[in-house]
């Protein structure tokens, strides 16, 4: 039986492999220890024997484009939340978002960012839009997993007012008859 220990002291690409597990990339075993203490390439097919080390926890920013309210979480106008995430082995399907809306129905917000197709994509950052345009009370929550398990911390709302609880009223007051 041969035991693999964890042991990149010695390798010659040692500093690239290091570099890589730095980065949480996916990358190949390309040489072993041999019986003369030397090092030889592994007989491996390269296409499957890969594996990802990845200890970085995703990252996630949400910037809403309608700051401007009354009483802390009042909103006359619609908003739009601009979601960032920053996660190398990003897959949408692990994106939970959960959007409560009192008094209405809304668009089903989780489903939509879990569809990779309303994401865009420029190398570890993924973006995508919802826009609240009904009036109601909205609850906002948003966290994602990556494929190894990590978690994402708390969302940076940056300068977002009332990011994650405020109502959108944008009709004008009726008069009342008395």
């Amino acid at each position: 039986m041969i035991e693999f220990e964890y042991n990149i002291k010695g390798f010659a690409g040692e500093d690239e492999l290091k570099e890589e597990i730095e980065r949480a990339r996916t990358f190949v075993p390309r040489a072993q220890e041999d019986a003369f203490g030397g090092w030889v390439d592994l007989p491996v097919n390269y296409d499957k024997d890969e594996f990802t080390i990845d200890k970085i926890k995703p990252v996630i920013n949400v910037a809403y484009d309608n700051n401007t309210c009354k009483n802390g979480n009042q909103f006359k106008a619609d908003r739009t939340a601009t979601i960032t995430i920053t996660e190398h082995n990003f897959n949408a399907s692990d994106v939970v978002a959960k959007v409560k809306a009192s008094g209405v129905e809304v668009d089903s917000y989780a489903t939509y960012l879990a569809n990779d197709a309303n994401w865009t994509h420029n190398g570890d950052v993924h973006t995508a839009v919802i826009k609240y345009t009904d009036e109601a009370h909205y609850e906002f929550s948003i966290s994602c997993s990556d494929k190894a398990g990590n978690m994402s911390g708390t969302v940076d709302y940056g300068t977002s007012v009332a990011p994650t609880q405020f109502t959108l009223d944008k009709s004008a007051p009726t008069a009342l008859a008395i």
